[in-house]
């Protein structure tokens, strides 16, 4: 289990400056560019977020919609 908001002293995946940008380019949120990100990395990956509220259910729905380029994906790989 790894929450996207982080626990402890884990970096919160909001926080995290590349996934920011590639969102801010693609007009989505960190959690979704992260989603993405899985989705693309590999076909034996299935990210399955969890959501207390209908709009966050909604939010990682639409994140099925995000492709990335190679070099957005490659820059992800490198962080």
């Amino acid at each position: 289990y790894g929450p996207a908001g982080g626990h402890g002293r884990h970096q919160r995946v909001g926080d995290e400056e590349t996934l920011i940008r590639i969102g801010k380019k693609h007009g989505a949120s960190p959690y979704q560019v992260g989603i993405a990100w899985l989705r693309q990395k590999s076909p034996a990956i299935l990210p399955i977020p969890g959501a207390s509220k209908i709009p966050s259910a909604q939010s990682s729905a639409d994140a099925a919609s995000l492709v990335l380029s190679a070099d957005e994906i490659q820059k992800l790989q490198n962080e």
